[in-house]
């Protein structure tokens, strides 16, 4: 298993820990937070898509529109 923090940016902007089987993806930490399908992911500060596999510590921001450079 894994632990991502999970940025809630598109409602509340709390963080949340969601813990996930090795080798899963953006996609389904997404699906477990219940984001919209509509979603921008940026991981560790960059842009990311669905199928981005995620690791173990990383930070996956979740927005409702288009995701700020910074």
């Amino acid at each position: 298993m894994i632990t991502v923090n999970v940025i809630l940016a598109f409602s509340s902007g709390d963080s949340v820990q969601v813990s996930l089987p090795i080798g899963a993806t953006v996609r389904e930490a997404a699906s477990r937070v219940s984001a919209p399908s509509a979603s921008q992911y940026r991981v560790n500060g960059s842009p990311a898509n669905g199928s981005t596999t995620l690791g173990n510590g990383d930070t996956l921001l979740i927005s409702a529109g288009k995701v700020d450079a910074g």
